[in-house]
């Protein structure tokens, strides 16, 4: 009975919609798991517990990086395991990673001025 309630709601979803879903869906795991590595690594160096607020944090913080990377890898066409790569990447990094890259001069944003 809920076979068919599930494949009746599954078939209802257009096919590029659920495929955009179902790519998410693996992008917001990688990015979970690139969150999860930064987070172990701070419980190692003793900076935090792993059972904390931080753990919870972590997790919302990769549902936002998971979709800022799913724009990157729409944008530059990625696929395969480049894409995992990235996603993971980018979720390691974090918001203060990429920060530091972008005002240390390693990522030029189209429309800033050069650092000087």
């Amino acid at each position: 009975m809920l076979q068919a309630i599930w494949d009746f709601i599954w078939g209802a979803i257009p096919e590029p919609l659920r495929t955009a879903f179902v790519s998410f869906l693996g992008t917001l795991a990688w990015s979970w798991i690139g969150r999860m590595l930064w987070h172990v690594a701070q419980v190692q160096r003793q900076k935090r517990r792993f059972w904390s607020w931080h753990l919870l944090w972590e997790t919302i913080t990769a549902v936002g990086i998971g979709l800022i990377a799913d724009g990157v890898i729409e944008y530059f066409g990625l696929t395969g395991n480049f894409k995992t790569a990235v996603v993971v990447g980018i979720a390691y990094l974090g918001p203060r990673g990429i920060e530091n890259l972008i005002l240390s001069g390693m990522i030029r944003l189209p429309g800033l001025p050069p650092r000087s």
